[in-house]
Parts: structure tokens; sequence; C-alpha cells
């Protein structure tokens, strides 16, 4: 099944690491990003039903699997 047409699902708080649709364990991580980012990040985890770390783990993967280029897309983004 796709991730598209999978329901998307939030991890659990607390307890034990459990393997999800993406297969590994999640863990607490700590990340910097500015206001907008952190607010741009709420926004899509809003409109999608799930929270910030999914919203980073799609993105991050996504550009990943897409083999997109980020220097360029910062440059295109701040120009």
């Amino acid at each position: 099944m796709s991730l598209m047409t999978e329901e998307l699902k939030t991890r659990p708080s607390g307890g034990l690491q459990k393997l999800h649709h993406w297969n590994s364990p999640k863990r607490q991580r700590t990340l910097s990003l500015t206001d907008e980012g952190w607010d741009t990040a709420s926004e899509l985890a809003m409109e999608s039903n799930t929270n910030r770390s999914e919203v980073v783990e799609i993105v991050l993967r996504y550009i990943k699997e897409e083999k997109l280029d980020l220097i360029d897309i910062r440059k295109d983004i701040l120009t």
C-alpha cells in the first residue's frame, strides 16, 4: 500500500519505541528551526492531522527519494 493512500498515524507518546509504518523505531531528537519553519511544520501537521515529527520525516524521505538538490531549493526560496 502506498504511503499516499495509507492513513497517517502518529506515534503514541511515552513507553516503548514501536515500529510503525516507517519500519523503524522513532527516537526523540533535537532540531534548530526558525520561527517560520516551526510555524510551517505546525500548519502542515494540522492540515494533515499528524504531528511535526511526521512532517519532517515525510519531507526528508521525499527529498531523498526524489534526489532533490537542497542547495538549489534553498536558493530559490531565499530569492
